[in-house]
């Protein structure tokens, strides 16, 4: 539907901007603001999640999609990450693999109750943060 709506038939699917990997030498290069004025100006009807509209139409044949089992891991889709891996990709695997742990959705380890599988993995890096910021103080 996103395809057909802005008109993107090349791209390899539509991207979410909520966690984005940026290189940002090439994008202060090839970004021009007017160009992204001008994308609004033409499609303001089409446009229903803006940032990521404008992202995926300009820019959407120039994403690399990247595994998002290790740089966006949805914590609420741990059973479909973990059935699709045939059982490999765990608690255990995500600990040692994923980059970026993202609580989707309304469960969040830090608003109880927590009832998130990995709310004692966000409990332990939170305190790893606190003794960080109270060493700098």
């Amino acid at each position: 539907m996103n395809k057909i709506r802005l008109n993107t038939y090349e791209t390899d699917g539509y991207f979410n901007s909520g966690v984005l990997l940026m290189n940002l030498r090439a994008q202060r290069n090839e970004i021009r603001e007017e160009d992204i004025f001008r994308y609004v100006s033409e499609h303001k009807l089409e446009l229903i999640l803006p940032d990521q509209d404008i992202l995926n139409g300009l820019y959407g044949s120039r994403i690399m999609p990247l595994d998002d089992s290790l740089y966006n891991y949805d914590a609420h889709r741990y059973e479909t990450y973990r059935m699709i891996s045939s059982g490999e990709k765990d608690v255990d695997w995500v600990m040692r693999n994923t980059v970026i742990l993202h609580f989707c959705g309304k469960n969040k380890p830090w608003i109880r109750p927590n009832r998130s599988r990995f709310g004692i993995l966000h409990k332990h890096y939170a305190a790893l943060a606190d003794r960080v910021q109270t060493f700098f103080v």
